[in-house]
């Protein structure tokens, strides 16, 4: 095939951009707004007398002085001892890793020494 043939319309390429931009907008956008609120305090990112709270921050700059807060982070991290659970997971996670590369490269060096081809 010549290279003229593998070409594509300009419209084609512009329409595949935009379903996949549209696409990262559409899964990331939740994603993007819990994190956002995660530096909210709870009466503006459940505020149900307007939604722009979780925008704006305006209780969370009356409770802290900025429209951003980590004390939902040291809340989790520090008092709930949330390290603890994330230190168990990495060990549990490591571990498995470990033992699944080795058994699966053993197995593969058997099985390309043992002469069936």
């Amino acid at each position: 095939m010549s290279a003229a043939s593998q070409q594509h319309p300009i419209s084609m390429k512009f329409a595949a951009f935009g379903l996949v931009l549209f696409w990262l907008m559409l899964a990331g956008g939740p994603f993007l707004w819990t994190v956002w609120g995660s530096f909210k305090v709870q009466g503006d990112f459940f505020s149900k007398s307007d939604w722009t709270n979780a925008i704006y921050g305006i209780r969370t700059t009356i409770e802290t002085g900025g429209p951003f807060t980590g004390q939902g982070y040291s809340g989790a991290w520090i008092e709930q001892e949330f390290w603890r659970a994330t230190l168990n997971t990495f060990i549990v996670v490591l571990c498995t890793v470990t033992i699944s590369l080795t058994f699966g490269t053993l197995g593969g060096y058997a099985l390309a020494r043992s002469g069936r081809r």
